[in-house]
Formats: structure tokens, C-alpha cells, sequence
């Protein structure tokens, strides 16, 4: 996982909220919206680490904009050659059902990064503390293991609606320091070991 702290990676997280409810997003319709949210995160990371690896989702850019390639299936992911994913990020329009976001939501526990982030639209503060209460009950359900220190931001995107942007996040707990004296050494696996 990227190198920072647990106290630093609560910091960046902070950080790319503020940058993300301070750039500017248009048009409110898809995939605009969607292109909006994943740009306004991309820029940041960039902004942050000339040079990071944006990976963007081929389904999200349009002529013009960068097509790197999804990966792995993310909307977006900015990786630091050498050092790892900084950034994981899910955008989901549609949330009439819980599965809808249930789907992309899963996908970013079980991923190593500093910073793990799913943008959604809601139509209210109530329907956003909501969705919130469900991805945390579904997380705790699907998933027992974190990586210390990470961080989860759970952003509603709702530029261009007069609701307020409302944020979510959970740290995992635990120092991120102790995890990393790890001696990585393969192991040759004959077949009298199978």
C-alpha cells in the first residue's frame, strides 16, 4: 500500500474532499456527472504526484478526454510506480437499489489503497445518511479484514441540485507501520509439495 501514516492518510482523504467540492463540474447529467466526479479526482491525485498513473475507465472518457483503460474494473485508480494504488474510486448514478451501489462498493474493500472512494447521487440528507447506514451494515457483512490505516469516503455527488454535497468516511483501525516488515521471498514449489 502507499507510504503514508495513518494520520496522513486521513489527511489526504480530508484533502481530496475539499478538492473535489471545490472543482468546478458541468454538465449534472450523465455522463457528465460521472466524468465530473472521476476528472475532479483524477486532477487531484495529479496535481498532488507528477508521477502518478491515472487509470481511468474507457466507459467514463469521451473524445478528448484520457482513455487509459479501466482497471481491474474500477472507474478510477492512481497508482504511484513503485509504491502502490493511492486511489481506488467507484461512481454509481443509479441508486435505486442498494445492490446497484452494493455491486461497486464491494469491489473497493478488497483492494490495498491509501484512499478508497465511492461517489453516488441522492435526492436528500435523509436518503444519504441512509445509503450510508447500508454500505456500512453491508461492509460489515461481506468483509473482516481492513488494511490499517485506510480510509473510505463515501461522497454524494449532487452538484447542480441545491442539496448540500454530504460526506461519509471510515479509517480502518490499527497502525500502518506495523504491517510493513514483511520479508517477501518466493519459494520454489516442487511437485512431491503439492
Amino acid at each position: 500500500m502507499f507510504d503514508l501514516t495513518k494520520e496522513e492518510s486521513l489527511a489526504f482523504a480530508k484533502s481530496l474532499v475539499l478538492h473535489i467540492q471545490n472543482y468546478k463540474r458541468s454538465p449534472k447529467d450523465r455522463p457528465g456527472w460521472t466524468s465530473g466526479n472521476l476528472n475532479a479526482i483524477r486532477s487531484f491525485a495529479e496535481a498532488r504526484y507528477p508521477n502518478v498513473k491515472s487509470y481511468l475507465a474507457r466507459k467514463h472518457a469521451r473524445d478528448g478526454e484520457m482513455k487509459d483503460g479501466e482497471y481491474l474494473t474500477f472507474d478510477y485508480a492512481a497508482y504511484i510506480p513503485n509504491e502502490g494504488f493511492l486511489i481506488f474510486a467507484e461512481s454509481e448514478f443509479d441508486n435505486n437499489s442498494n445492490e446497484s451501489l452494493q455491486g461497486d462498493f464491494e469491489k473497493l474493500l478488497y483492494v490495498r489503497s491509501a484512499c478508497k472512494v465511492m461517489m453516488a447521487w441522492v435526492s436528500d440528507s435523509v436518503h444519504a445518511e441512509r445509503v450510508a447506514a447500508d454500505l456500512s451494515k453491508y461492509a460489515r457483512s461481506v468483509c473482516r479484514e481492513f488494511s490499517a490505516g485506510e480510509v473510505y469516503v463515501l461522497y454524494f455527488s449532487n452538484w447542480g441540485s441545491d442539496m448540500e454535497e454530504a460526506v461519509y468516511y471510515w479509517q480502518a483501525p490499527g497502525d500502518v507501520n506495523s504491517c510493513r516488515a514483511m520479508n517477501f521471498q518466493f519459494d520454489a514449489l516442487s511437485a512431491m509439495d503439492a
